[in-house]
């Protein structure tokens, strides 16, 4: 799996009658390596691990920017496959440009907290120490790993990884982005939402529901 890689930022407008606007940013961010899996997991749990992670509390409760905000960081899935830096949200028409920068900014720029990290590694701990594989997902679980070209459990490796992790390591990661272009997608009303607000933001390009659904 290999996702584009545009040079510049480019935003992706498709029209529809609705009062709301669904906004996507995605980035892709090379091949999945294992060494690194407490990266991904410490940055999708830190970033948008649910209602107290980062992107759900800036967007939605500090600012009410959004009705429903989240993300994250997703690895590969097959030995070769790129990841992707995802983050997503839904908002009122009119909050479509603000909510949009806020998001980009986030994922740009990750707001560090000492609190907010503690809270993620008790959280990655816990799921670490309770989490099992029921007996019907052993085969799968197995055929993930494989899938990874990993040999044996990776758990207990990943484990010590994450109880060693620290806040300037999360941080270090999170930096690879700042300058990162990345594509943005909006499903919106045209006649509502602030079109040149979104050019602003990067190349701008409208596809119709046709090209994106021919049939």
């Amino acid at each position: 799996l290999v996702y584009e890689k545009p040079s510049t930022s480019t935003v992706f407008f498709t029209h529809r009658d609705m009062v709301q606007s669904q906004v996507g940013i995605f980035s892709s961010d090379g091949v999945y390596d294992e060494e690194r899996q407490a990266d991904y997991k410490y940055y999708s749990t830190y970033m948008g691990g649910g209602m107290s992670a980062v992107i759900f509390q800036e967007v939605r409760e500090a600012r009410s920017l959004a009705y429903s905000a989240g993300g994250g960081y997703y690895g590969g899935a097959e030995k070769g496959d790129e990841n992707a830096l995802m983050a997503r949200l839904g908002c009122q028409f009119d909050k479509t440009i603000e909510a949009t920068k806020l998001l980009h900014k986030l994922l740009q720029d990750m707001p560090s907290s000492v609190e907010r990290f503690a809270e993620s590694k008790k959280s990655i701990e816990q799921g670490y120490r309770t989490n099992t594989v029921g007996f019907r997902d052993v085969p799968g679980t197995i055929f993930a790993w494989q899938r990874l070209g990993l040999s044996g459990d990776p758990r207990p490796r990943r484990m010590e990884k994450a109880l060693a992790y620290e806040l300037k390591d999360l941080e270090a990661f999170a930096a690879r982005f700042k300058s990162k272009a990345m594509t943005l997608y909006v499903l919106g009303n045209k006649d509502r939402v602030d079109l040149e607000g979104l050019k602003s933001m990067g190349t701008f390009i409208e596809k119709p529901v046709s090209e994106i659904f021919p049939y």
